[in-house]
């Protein structure tokens, strides 16, 4: 629900980046809209800085509920290789048509089962995980680019402002 959230946020920042872009000629380079288009990217960067957060902290969850999960598949194992020696024994003191027997066999197909669903359900959260870590990534690239933005952004506002001074000065001494 979390990354819905910052998703919607995300295609709210876009429409307004696309808003902006409308409203000025991609020449434009008045402070008014090097201001506007600032605010826009330093919105987005939030927007991008708190899925980027999101998602890190979701793949620190994701791999901290592996890492349980895999210790939890191991204990099933070593209980189920138990409880089939157990059975084998059975079979050899007792006969595979005991009660003995099939009460054992049914405590292995049990924990047979439990093992496999264990290790669908694991395969099923590395899959999460490798999804999760494609996101983070293509989330640090979305932020670079958007600092990149910002920052060729600074430069064109230093040289218009600069251009703004030359204008004033050029205003004032043709008065003089």
């Amino acid at each position: 629900q979390a990354l819905q959230a910052i998703a919607a946020d995300l295609k709210n920042v876009a429409a307004q980046q696309k808003l902006t872009a409308a409203s000025y000629d991609k020449t434009d380079t008045s402070l008014t809209a090097l201001s506007k288009k600032s605010e826009e990217l330093k919105s987005k960067l939030a927007a991008q800085q708190k899925q980027y957060d999101t998602l890190s902290k979701a793949l620190k969850d994701y791999t901290s509920q592996q890492e349980k999960a895999q210790a939890t598949i191991q204990k099933v194992q070593a209980q189920y290789d138990k409880e089939k020696a157990k059975l084998e024994q059975i079979a050899a003191q007792y006969g595979k048509q005991s009660q003995e027997y099939k009460n054992q066999a049914k405590v292995v197909d049990e924990l047979e089962q439990q093992l496999k669903e264990l290790n669908a359900q694991y395969e099923k959260n590395e899959t999460t995980i490798k999804k999760t870590q494609a996101a983070l990534t293509s989330s640090e690239a979305d932020i670079k680019k958007t600092k990149t933005q910002m920052q060729d952004l600074g430069e064109k506002a230093q040289k218009a402002g600069q251009d703004a001074g030359k204008l004033g000065l050029a205003v004032e001494n043709s008065g003089k």
